[in-house]
Formats: structure tokens, sequence, C-alpha cells
């Protein structure tokens, strides 16, 4: 979890913004029903159009250690793959 400003969060407050959820490939793997070795490899690969991260981790805190993804665009991504059909 990365904490945000207090102005950031006022203003989602006041406009009732929601997020999606963020997580990791091996959350992802999970979610999607595959292995966490077959997402990495796609995500290693040169494939076009591969999810970029929502959030990567910053150097100086152990709060976001890994990249963080939408789940939504890797299940958009995944359909678009034809090996994976």
């Amino acid at each position: 979890m990365k904490l945000e400003p207090m102005s950031n969060y006022a203003f989602r407050v006041k406009h009732k913004v929601i997020r999606e959820p963020l997580y990791t490939l091996p959350e992802i793997a999970d979610k999607l029903g595959m292995e966490f070795k077959v997402i990495a490899g796609y995500m290693k690969g040169r494939r076009e159009n591969k999810p970029k991260p929502a959030m990567k981790p910053n150097g100086g805190t152990k709060v976001n250690r890994y990249n963080l993804y939408k789940l939504s665009e890797f299940k958009a991504w995944i359909k678009t793959l034809e090996e994976y059909k």
C-alpha cells in the first residue's frame, strides 16, 4: 500500500472516486487460473500491448517492493494472446 498526500485523499472522498485494486504478478496468476511461470514468461517476452505497471516500487521504503498491475488490463491482454487460447 502506497501512502498518498492528504489533498489527493480528500479529493477522492469528496468526489467519490473509486479506484481498481492493484495486484502483483503471482496474485494475478492465481486469479486468472494460470501458473506464475507462464504469465512471467509472457511478460518477459516481446509481446505487443503487454500491461504496464500501475505502480512501480520506490527505492526508499519497503512498503511497495513489487510492480503492481490492474487485473482488468491483464484479462483484456490475455484474451488477445493467440497462444494461450
